[in-house]
């Protein structure tokens, strides 16, 4: 079971405990945006290394315009 992190503190201590851990990026690709109004979806692959492992991802974050600030609400990925 993967976790849930919510709000900003909570997110940043997770990526921070991530990175000490050796999360490292390999390689980060954006395949497609698209934006309409005030949503927008990235599809991207990607290739890190953590804690000795070297995973494959692929995955969409959906962003919203909020208050003028662009916000993740979604963001799902698969490991291959």
């Amino acid at each position: 079971v993967i976790p849930l992190y919510q709000g900003k503190a909570e997110i940043r201590q997770m990526m921070v405990e991530a990175i000490k851990g050796g999360y490292k990026i390999i390689d980060f690709q954006t395949l497609s945006v698209s934006v309409a109004d005030t949503i927008a979806v990235q599809k991207y692959a990607d290739t890190f290394e953590f804690q000795g492992a070297v995973i494959k991802q692929e995955g969409m974050t959906e962003w919203r315009l909020t208050h003028g600030k662009w916000l993740v609400v979604n963001d799902i990925m698969v490991n291959y």
